[in-house]
């Protein structure tokens, strides 16, 4: 079977009849075509020439890698960034781990993809970059989706004509090379044969508690809450009444996702809330009106999956207390 292009799903029934390893190419404006490579050989010659190629990273187990897009592309400072992520990460799983990273760099296009030598999952990578977007606003968040095309190094989208390619960061500093590998940046974890360390899926929570000796130890002056929600923000009912702007109240069903959210995670605290929201609709209901409420959204099967970063970025708000994850970023960042 030739090397051929074939669509995304005809690609991997065919790449998985023979055993053959599958890229992607961007021949036009955000559109893809794959091709199907019979040999390690041909799949690894491919990458090594300069084109429009992309690794396709199927599914969730990948290697830690983190996509930089810079909007404003004056006084960029690409170590700055990349060192606060490797920072964070050797905290957060008490590793070394050095990253490799390619840029892409002119007057109009400022990019990096930072890569590291262990592998996770992008469920676990999606957690982090969410907890990093404080600190480094560009990075992408959006990379961790099943079927990912990403960019390799040495090639370049279809819109920037061969130009703008991917460059070793070394090099692109000093003009000196170093030495690495195709299994250093292969993402999916089919492609690598170099998996030096496997780390296991994490939720947002445990991200921030594997490092709560050191953010509870006294030399770290870093206090925090015992009481906060189940992703490890701290909970502030003060400061979600202050800040909730009145239309929310009469959006029905961010109230009721909000009101399921704080009766199955801080049930002592949803009839505060209630009270308070009667007095911003101006309804006098009876307190047998608001428990019988209370127990239909507590029975009712509702999913509040994502309802903090749904609301503040609605809104444009932030109504949690936000400071033991600002202390626990600048710490491990620092």
């Amino acid at each position: 079977m030739d090397n051929i292009f074939y669509k995304l799903l005809e690609a991997q029934k065919n790449r998985d009849l023979i055993n053959g390893f599958l890229l992607a190419e961007n021949y036009k404006d955000k559109l893809y075509r794959y091709i199907v490579y019979k040999t390690k050989t041909d799949f690894e010659e491919a990458i090594l020439k300069s084109g429009k190629l992309f690794e396709i990273i199927e599914g969730d187990d990948c290697r830690a890698y983190f996509d930089i897009d810079y909007k404003d592309t004056k006084d960029i400072d690409f170590d700055e960034d990349i060192t606060t992520i490797t920072n964070f990460l050797n905290k957060i799983y008490d590793i070394s781990c050095n990253p490799l990273v390619f840029v892409r760099d002119d007057e109009t296009v400022k990019s990096a993809h930072i890569y590291y030598d262990f592998f996770t999952n992008k469920d676990t990578l999606k957690k982090i970059t969410n907890i990093l977007k404080d600190k480094i606003e560009c990075i992408d968040t959006s990379i961790y989706s099943k079927n990912r095309n990403f960019c390799l190094p040495s090639h370049t989208k279809y819109e920037y004509n061969s130009a703008r390619k991917f460059v070793e960061y070394t090099f692109w500093k000093t003009f000196e090379k170093i030495e690495y590998n195709i299994n250093d940046f292969l993402c999916d974890i089919k492609h690598s044969a170099n998996q030096v360390v496997r780390i296991p899926k994490l939720t947002f929570g445990e991200i921030v508690e594997n490092r709560c000796v050191d953010l509870n130890s006294e030399n770290n002056n870093v206090n925090v809450s015992t009481e906060s929600l189940g992703d490890g923000v701290d909970f502030n009912l003060d400061n979600l009444i202050n800040f909730l702007p009145k239309k929310f109240y009469f959006h029905k069903f961010h109230f009721k996702l909000l009101v399921k959210y704080i009766i199955d995670n801080y049930t002592h605290l949803i009839r505060p809330f209630l009270e308070h929201s009667k007095s911003i609709i101006k309804q006098d209901y009876t307190p047998d009106e608001v428990e019988r409420y209370i127990e239909n959204i507590k029975n009712i099967k509702l999913s509040t999956h994502g309802i903090v970063n749904l609301i503040r970025k609605y809104y444009n708000i932030h109504f949690f207390d936000y400071k033991l994850l600002e202390d626990f970023i600048t710490f491990a960042c620092d």
